[in-house]
């Protein structure tokens, strides 16, 4: 977890990306990885409530999900961008 932090301090910090786009969603990544290593920590006994760790387990999975959907959401914008530069050519 620590070294996840480190990476993307740095990342946000130098922006060490060629485009834009990239390093929005490597920043976006490193952050919600962040966020997910966290909840697995609220799995354990420090929620005893077992009602409360149905809940979390909610938000971890629309976490995941979020993340999943608007990485593919990215990918699909970027085939879309490069056909229409090919066929602007």
């Amino acid at each position: 977890m620590y070294l996840s932090l480190f990476d993307a301090c740095f990342k946000l910090h130098q922006n060490p990306f060629e485009s834009k786009i990239v390093g929005f969603m490597e920043k976006f990544n490193d952050l919600f990885v962040l966020i997910c290593a966290y909840l697995a920590y609220l799995f354990t006994d420090l929620v005893p409530n077992p009602e409360d760790q149905y809940m979390i387990g909610w938000l971890y999975d629309g976490t995941v999900g979020l993340m999943v959907v608007i990485n593919v959401g990215v990918m699909i914008l970027g085939v879309i961008q490069t056909v229409k530069d090919f066929f602007k050519r």
